[in-house]
């Protein structure tokens, strides 16, 4: 199977699948080569429905997670977009071909230094990497707070309004992963209080997260 053939099947039986309709988003997904933002000793199933290691305690989670959870942001092409959990750019460059700007945030050096790297090679000029911890970043105490109109955070959290709705403003929203293992959730939450679980899935912790005192993870 070529490269463009197996994109199309993984756009086809997976996003499309999952009931992803949005012709902008599926677009996206498809100006966008794959496996140039998978790890070289991973290319096999760079389209393949699956969680791919991209670190010791990093994965890109599978398309059709990732597509389910950008559709869920609703954007629009003015929109600035934070991104918490770079990994390889494969998120932020579909976030990209979607709104105005995106700035991803990764604590990994070597994994950021290799997004802007992935990001330059796909010719993307809209996103910036910003090498820090996102519990930085997103202190309340920071000129961040309110500068974004949507925010994706893709490893999991306890949960995710009181850490990152601020960094949104009035009609903002984020969309991630809460909860505890096993039964962590894609997660909808708007700046008027409502939270929509989306579906089950599971992703690797944020580094530094702030556990339940007395919960075990």
């Amino acid at each position: 199977m070529t490269i463009r053939s197996a994109q199309i099947n993984m756009i086809g039986q997976q996003i499309r699948a999952w009931n992803v309709l949005d012709r902008n988003i599926l677009e996206a997904f498809d100006s966008i080569v794959r496996d140039q933002f998978v790890p070289e000793t991973c290319l096999e199933f760079a389209y393949a429905d699956m969680a791919i290691p991209i670190s010791e305690h990093q994965t890109m989670l599978e398309p059709k997670v990732i597509a389910r959870m950008i559709d869920a942001l609703d954007l629009d092409s003015g929109h600035a977009v934070l991104e918490v959990g770079t990994g390889t750019g494969y998120s932020a460059a579909v976030l990209a071909r979607l709104c105005k700007r995106v700035t991803s945030l990764e604590i990994d050096p070597w994994l950021a230094e290799s997004a802007r790297t992935n990001l330059a090679r796909a010719n993307i000029d809209n996103v910036e990497v910003v090498e820090t911890d996102c519990f930085d970043y997103c202190s309340l105490e920071s000129d961040n707070a309110g500068q974004f109109d949507r925010s994706l955070i893709t490893g999991s959290v306890p949960e995710l309004s009181p850490l990152f709705l601020p960094m949104v403003n009035r009609t903002g929203r984020i969309v991630g992963i809460q909860g505890h293992a096993p039964t962590t959730q894609a997660v909808i939450c708007d700046q008027d209080g409502t939270i929509k679980s989306l579906f089950e899935t599971e992703a690797p912790r944020l580094n530094h997260v702030q556990e339940p005192v007395g919960f075990t993870f």
